[in-house]
């Protein structure tokens, strides 16, 4: 198989979908095909390679998946070609690209990968899906028009130096807590933050 030029630490994650799972549930329905992968417990990515497999090509296998989840689902998925990346149908959670020289990484946030020299490249919009190769990056499957990405990466799992659509998640913390301090009619004599985002939003209410 050729190397890619990939950054495996670059990769802050990804559902990596076993051959075997694909062997053993072809032609198979939908529920057997969940039990011949994993008969002790169905796993996320044995389920998402039991969507994928469904139809009869890889791309078509993707945006069933994407479609057919309720709720959020971005993946990466690792082949001999590339890796191909879907980001859910509403935006929920997010995929960007970074780039350096002639390698790529693919990661959850974008602050993971600026320490190993990768500056911001693209980030895929809702129900997007790319192919990243040696070569470059592909788009087989062009973003939606409708985005409902999950507010609560800004408010509390979001890691504080990464942006999401653009918008600083420190930033918007500060600004929550201004318009908490504005909402309230209170004027208190101390503001303590609960670590680590409640820090920024008891700064912006101070």
């Amino acid at each position: 198989m050729k190397a890619l030029p990939f950054d495996s630490q670059s990769i802050a994650f990804s559902l990596f979908v076993e051959k075997h799972c694909f062997q053993t549930s072809k032609a198979l329905p939908l529920e057997a095909a969940l039990v011949t992968c994993c008969p002790t417990l169905v796993l996320a990515s044995w389920l998402v390679a039991a969507l994928i497999n469904q139809k009869e090509n890889l791309i078509e296998g993707i945006k069933y998946a994407l479609d057919s989840v309720e709720g959020s689902l971005s993946l990466l998925l690792l082949t001999d070609k590339g890796i191909y990346a879907g980001r859910d149908k509403l935006g929920r959670t997010p995929i960007v690209i970074g780039r350096k020289d002639d390698a790529y990484c693919l990661a959850f946030e974008d602050f993971s990968y600026r320490n190993l020299g990768y500056n911001d490249l693209k980030q895929l919009g809702p129900g997007e899906i790319d192919v990243v190769t040696p070569e470059g990056i592909k788009i087989l499957m062009p973003a939606g028009d409708k985005m409902k990405i999950c507010t609560f990466l800004w408010v509390y799992y979001g890691y504080p130096s990464s942006s999401y659509e653009g918008i600083s998640v420190e930033k918007m913390r500060y600004n929550c807590g201004a318009a908490l301090a504005k909402r309230d009619d209170v004027k208190p004599d101390i503001v303590a933050g609960v670590p680590d985002s409640g820090t920024a939003h008891a700064v912006g209410y101070s």
